[in-house]
């Protein structure tokens, strides 16, 4: 007798002992799963949709009968792949693994799923990845890896998770001195990223430069959100409050641009202009030094302040400091 025959047949008589108008749903689970088994995509597509606990029940099997189709065209799985980990969607991800997709291809930039997942912060995604065997550390075109994208994206819980199991902030890319991912976390992240970073690398790291002679000084001088805290943090771990890129400026000079930059628009945010202040007096209060430039730059931000300003005395110690 032919599956579907024994199948039916072991139905029938659950079907016939069910009172008229009860629901499909009131059937075992296994039972509901051996009807679904049998039904065409298009059936099982519309059972799904009927309430929450059959979609809830047959959504696996929906996915693996989509992709077993699509495992007949190999050249899908890696997008699939990717578009999944992008979503979070832990459930098609493990199905993909399952028929044969492979865990670390590469997309066109050279970035894998586990990239993917880290950019986009989902946390069960890293973790299921990890657990099947994704490379931890596998760099892209860029040179970026996947705490990088995380650290881009200020993706802390990833970030703290990638860290535990082993992924490095130490390699380099392409001649480049300063850590992507702790460049990244100088202009974007978070005061506890900054943190978790600086915990996991050493001074000499913390103090490269990248291919524009740049110290994370300098970018985390020219950040939004709490320059003077996350500054304060890179002059404590030792980064060089001197240090000058290629064109010969200092991290005073850019703090002292975008002090000038704030004052120029009346219509700015008042709190922004006070971020700008403190990050401004840190340095002078460090006793950055003044060259040519950047003094001609701070004798333009004295005139445009205003004598009665707060950052005025401050600026005035550091021209006094000339004589």
């Amino acid at each position: 007798m032919p599956l579907l025959g024994r199948k039916f047949l072991a139905v029938i008589p659950t079907l016939f002992t069910l009172p008229a108008g009860r629901p499909i749903t009131n059937l075992p689970n296994e039972l509901i799963l051996i009807i679904a088994e049998e039904l065409s995509p298009k059936d099982l597509s519309s059972l799904v949709k009927t309430n929450r606990h059959l979609a809830s029940l047959l959504r696996p099997l929906f996915h693996k009968r989509a992709l077993c189709w699509v495992q007949q065209f190999s050249t899908s799985l890696p997008t699939s792949l990717f578009n999944a980990s992008r979503r979070g969607d832990v459930v098609k991800i493990e199905l993909l693994l399952e028929i044969g997709a492979k865990i670390d291809s590469v997309d066109h930039g050279g970035e894998t799923a586990l990239y993917m997942a880290a950019e986009c912060g989902n946390l069960e995604v890293v973790e299921l990845l990890l657990k099947k065997g994704a490379n931890i550390n596998f760099q892209s075109l860029k040179g970026a890896t996947p705490i990088d994208g995380a650290v881009r994206f200020v993706r802390t819980p990833v970030v703290r998770l990638l860290l535990k199991n082993g992924a490095s902030l130490l390699r380099q890319s392409s001649g480049r001195e300063m850590n992507l991912g702790l460049r990244w976390a100088a202009e974007f992240g978070t005061v506890e990223l900054v943190e978790l970073l600086l915990g996991s690398l050493s001074k000499v790291e913390i103090a490269g430069r990248d291919l524009r002679g740049r110290t994370a000084l300098h970018y985390a001088v020219e950040r939004t959100q709490k320059p003077a805290t996350v500054s304060r943090l890179f002059l404590e771990r030792g980064v060089d409050i001197n240090a000058r890129d290629m064109t010969g400026r200092t991290a005073l000079y850019y703090a002292l641009a975008e002090l000038m930059r704030e004052y120029c628009f009346e219509k700015r945010i008042a709190a922004h202009r006070r971020r700008r202040e403190m990050v401004v007096r840190l340095l002078v209060e460090k006793q950055a030094e003044l060259d040519v430039d950047t003094i001609n730059l701070l004798v333009r931000c004295m005139k445009k302040v205003g004598r009665f300003s707060k950052i005025h005395g401050t600026l005035f110690q550091a021209m006094d400091t000339l004589h």
